[in-house]
């Protein structure tokens, strides 16, 4: 599981503590060009090194980055 981080207003789900969790400090609500760029390396290595069958993301700017990484990794010509 990877996890972003929510800012002091946000709710937040309890996460099983058996899972193995990746949080990204960077992975936050706001945009901001630096931070999306290295949430964007993070989960393309997180891809990577895991290489998922399955990717399930829960907000819109997770599921573009991992679109993305996705299609940069496995989608070569």
């Amino acid at each position: 599981v990877i996890s972003g981080v929510v800012s002091k207003n946000e709710a937040t789900a309890k996460l099983d503590s058996k899972l193995d969790v990746k949080f990204i400090d960077e992975l936050k609500q706001r945009l901001n060009l630096v931070s999306d760029v290295k949430s964007f390396l993070q989960i393309r290595n997180e891809i990577q090194l895991f290489q998922p069958m399955i990717i399930n993301t829960h907000t819109s700017k997770a599921g573009l980055l991992t679109r993305i990484a996705n299609v940069t990794l496995f989608h070569k010509k």
